[in-house]
């Protein structure tokens, strides 16, 4: 399920990933995860069947992870901090039933804007192998062209969040707001 967090929201849940030990492409997967599991709710809750409980913004459940307490699945930093481990330290996404599904997915380019890192973690499910993806960069190191459309999708994004954070910074002031999108707009013909 695609979700359409505010990007402040999408940054939050990043740095918490990286914080819990995430990198690279697993910092992609974890929170394209998250995005598809709760659309980074910290509050999300659903009642299975079983009458487990998925909880929090990793939907962690309650009877297959009773080692990780209500208190932690309900906070952000803390349930990364439990999917790292409940990850196999970001090599593992089998637990969360939107990866299996690959649902997760939908949520990968906006996750990949932000942190500026393309691809995501792929492995069988039942084989346990990971496999990652080529990234644009390591296409280009073995002799392929870089693919410049994406490279502009991501250099507009950007600009864009620095716009929006502009905005935020500036709108104390009228003139300060329309000062920063002007900068912003002729960062963006530029690029």
């Amino acid at each position: 399920m695609a979700c359409n967090a505010p990007v402040y929201v999408i940054t939050n849940a990043i740095t918490a990933a990286k914080d819990a030990g995430f990198s690279d492409k697993a910092i992609n997967t974890i929170v394209a995860i998250a995005m598809a599991e709760s659309c980074l709710n910290n509050n999300a809750q659903n009642i299975n069947s079983d009458g487990s409980i998925d909880r929090g913004i990793l939907q962690i459940n309650n009877k297959y992870h009773s080692e990780v307490s209500d208190t932690c699945a309900y906070n952000e930093a803390c349930a990364f901090q439990a999917a790292y481990t409940i990850s196999s330290q970001g090599t593992n996404f089998s637990p969360w039933t939107t990866y299996k599904t690959g649902a997760y997915q939908a949520n990968l380019p906006a996750v990949e804007q932000i942190t500026g890192i393309q691809g995501f973690i792929q492995g069988s499910v039942s084989g346990g192998t990971v496999n990652t993806t080529s990234s644009t960069i390591a296409g280009a190191m073995a002799g392929s062209s870089i693919n410049m459309s994406t490279i502009a999708k991501g250099a507009i994004g950007f600009m864009m969040m620095l716009v929006g954070l502009a905005l935020l910074v500036k709108a104390l002031t009228p003139q300060g707001a329309q000062q920063a999108i002007g900068k912003a707009a002729k960062g963006l013909l530029a690029a």
